[in-house]
């Protein structure tokens, strides 16, 4: 079978490890990283002052900042399956596989062609116009099954999951009260994480994930003037999931503020936390309702006042968040697993 995704987070790897144990022959083809991060800065500013907001996604990946490492990644695609012959074909996110591309592999190979969308599939025009030519779509965002009805597109839902040989707990000490870790994408994240800081002083907040580049006038501008408090505490470099399970081990409280394109699905945060064992504090959808017990396997929060709320009756509470912690831990390597959703995916896809 042949895997092609984002290289970033290992994911393709964890999802692969799976279908490797179960005998398969795995091969990947893996999907370009974006370019042109300042203009694309520019053009979000420019995207609020026109009320354009949500369609910058989309407008930036279609740019010609990427429009030679998307057609060199679309022909390597077609190359890769030409001389592999694979059996199955599982496309992750796949907003920039273009439509034409999947349909040339749906009709010249004898192939099953999955995607897998783990970002919100509707925001994409490659994925809107693509989805028809695939054998299988899923997504993790439960929304995305009406949205792409009206294309006439079965969507089954497929929940993001984490790896367990990454998340796992371990006997460290707990040194972190607050811990954030993810980018800074949406103005939400930024506001709740200003809201914390702000009002929980006298405790240790910490922030990893990029944030900012030295190359880029507005980020500098954005944490070093208007967002100094937060950008103080922001560790501002990416992370390897060993070190994000050691963060979440150490940490009191393990935050999780979903990208507004969870509009009812869950972050893979949500279950790589679960795996480690940590104390879980997230913003609630739909899908975390139905997949974990709320207060007993994760605790939720409604707005940012009641999310100050709980954070002061948590922290105080050591025995209390450990056993949600443990809780969480039995049900995520009991459930969820990327072993457990590959076991779904098989089920339903025939090859």
């Amino acid at each position: 079978m042949l895997i092609s995704g984002p290289k970033y987070q290992s994911y393709c790897h964890s999802v692969a490890k799976p279908f490797e144990q179960k005998g398969h022959i795995v091969d990947f083809v893996f999907r370009p990283p974006y370019r042109g991060r300042l203009a694309s800065r520019i053009a979000s500013y420019y995207a609020k002052l026109t009320n354009n907001d949500g369609k910058i996604e989309i407008d930036r990946r279609n740019s010609f900042l990427n429009k030679k490492t998307t057609n060199a990644y679309n022909a390597e695609l077609v190359d890769k399956i030409n001389e592999t012959d694979p059996e199955l074909l599982l496309i992750i996110k796949g907003e920039r596989v273009r439509p034409s591309t999947i349909q040339k592999i749906s009709k010249k190979y004898n192939c099953t062609t999955v995607l897998w969308c783990y970002d919100k599939g509707a925001r994409f025009q490659n994925v809107v116009n693509g989805a028809k030519y695939y054998d299988y779509v899923f997504s993790f965002e439960p929304s995305d099954k009406n949205d792409f009805k009206q294309y006439d597109i079965d969507c089954k839902i497929l929940p993001m999951a984490f790896d367990p040989n990454y998340y796992n707990t371990i006997n460290i000490k707990e040194d972190i009260d607050i811990s954030f870790i993810g980018r800074m994408h949406c103005e939400y994240r930024k506001e709740i994480l200003e809201f914390l800081i702000k009002n929980l002083e006298e405790y240790n907040v910490q922030v990893w994930g990029k944030a900012w580049s030295l190359l880029n006038p507005f980020q500098l501008y954005e944490y070093k003037l208007s967002r100094r408090q937060l950008g103080n505490k922001i560790n501002n470099y990416d992370i390897e999931h060993n070190t994000i399970n050691r963060i979440y081990n150490r940490s009191k409280i393990c935050l999780n503020i979903h990208h507004p394109q969870s509009v009812m699905g869950t972050n893979p945060r949500t279950f790589e936390i679960a795996g480690s064992g940590g104390f879980q504090l997230t913003d609630e959808t739909e899908q975390i309702k139905s997949l974990f017990d709320v207060g007993e396997e994760i605790v939720t929060y409604q707005d940012k006042n009641d999310l100050l709320e709980k954070i002061l009756y948590y922290i105080e509470r050591k025995e209390e968040r450990e056993q949600i912690g443990l809780n969480a831990n039995e049900i995520a390597h009991n459930k969820h697993t990327f072993n457990h959703r590959v076991n779904t995916l098989l089920k339903n896809v025939h090859i």
